[in-house]
């Protein structure tokens, strides 16, 4: 009750939910008030240590114009970068840090039990992909999107797709299957930004169809 009758006309209120937008601050344009919703693109698992990458961290801001720019320049002189976003578009703006950040984690883990069921166990599963992963991100901070990317997609090699597909049925690993297909096909996206003049329609197929035979 103390905290809603402060009086709050000409302040700038904010929260760092990266999900919620400032219109979460339904009554600050009736209170007189400027919200703003700021937050840090950091992967934070540790109320104890996580502060120490915020040095690093990009951080979003959106919410009213009239000290927008005055709240940026406050990032800038610490030193980070920070961007405008469209209040509208706040959740998927988080949904793709989500994407980059949470479920990089899932398919990580995903292929640590694929290799697990190779007979490989769980911790030396994830010392052996863990450098595959780590390159990769090499590959995306060194080169753009097209040129980072490498393996069988890339290749137009249909054959392979067809064994992985093969043994995730024989397997019935059909949730792996599922999501390995539909990543696959916005890896086709890229191949062929990558390579125009490959033509990548059967492989198109062959994620579309459910009999991964040659006569595909």
């Amino acid at each position: 009750d103390y905290m809603r009758n402060l009086d709050i006309r000409n302040k700038n209120i904010c929260h760092c939910s990266g999900s919620i937008s400032s219109t979460a601050f339904f009554d600050a344009q009736n209170k007189g008030a400027y919200a703003y919703s700021i937050h840090p693109l950091c992967a934070i698992n540790d109320r104890y240590k996580a502060y120490e990458n915020l040095a690093k961290a990009v951080f979003t801001i959106e919410g009213d114009n009239e000290h927008l720019d005055d709240l940026m320049q406050i990032f800038k002189k610490s030193g980070n970068q920070i961007i405008k976003i469209n209040t509208q578009k706040k959740a998927l703006y988080h949904a793709s840090a989500v994407m980059t950040s949470n479920l990089v984690t899932a398919l990580f883990a995903m292929s640590i039990d694929l290799l697990n069921s190779c007979g490989v166990d769980k911790k030396m599963a994830k010392q052996i992909l863990l450098p595959l992963l780590q390159g990769n991100v090499a590959n995306l901070t060194t080169f753009d999107i097209e040129n980072a990317l490498t393996g069988p997609v890339e290749r137009n090699d249909l054959v392979t797709i067809k064994k992985h597909l093969t043994a995730f049925t024989s397997e019935n690993l059909n949730q792996e299957k599922e999501i390995y297909k539909l990543l696959s096909q916005k890896l086709i996206e890229i191949a062929q930004s990558k390579n125009p003049l490959k033509d990548y329609s059967k492989m198109k197929e062959v994620f579309k169809s459910e009999k991964y035979s040659d006569n595909i």
